[in-house]
């Protein structure tokens, strides 16, 4: 296989974005690494971006279905722990306690707004994993249906 380098001169050695920066050489080393230390729904969300990212660059940089596929199947991973972190946590009161600074509400958690996440990610995280939780097989589906 020609690498994506001299099959495609322009293309930048790194990818940068929002949530970091993608090194195409070691992206499927650090994605299994980065899923297995997300923490919390912030990590997770991050990851996603990263691997949404990646996806985007292994389509334009035409480096074959395998490192499509694998972009997408970390972003759906990253999309179901996600789900499973906003399932769990404690929601956010309306309103709070407003007399407080933010920075001192230490037991409040964090809003959606927050983390970065729109109500309806949230929403499709969710179920997600829901789904994950009582059809693994369907997230297969689901995962080639986005594609």
């Amino acid at each position: 296989m020609v690498p994506a380098r001299e099959r495609c001169p322009q293309v930048r050695s790194r990818l940068y974005t929002t949530a970091g920066e993608i090194s195409p050489s070691t992206w499927p080393r650090d994605a299994s690494r980065m899923l297995a230390e997300v923490r919390d729904a912030g990590d997770a969300h991050r990851l996603m971006a990263k691997a949404s990212a990646a996806e985007h660059y292994a389509r334009k940089a035409q480096l074959g279905e395998d490192a499509i596929t694998y972009a997408h199947a970390i972003k759906i991973d990253a999309e179901i722990l996600l789900g499973q972190f906003l399932k769990t946590a404690e929601r956010q009161r309306r309103g709070g306690d407003q007399s407080t600074p933010r920075e001192l509400r230490s037991s409040t958690p964090p809003t959606l707004e927050e983390l970065g996440v729109t109500k309806k990610l949230s929403a499709e995280a969710q179920a997600l994993h829901t789904i994950a939780e009582e059809q693994p097989e369907q997230v297969e589906a689901i995962a080639r249906a986005q594609r």
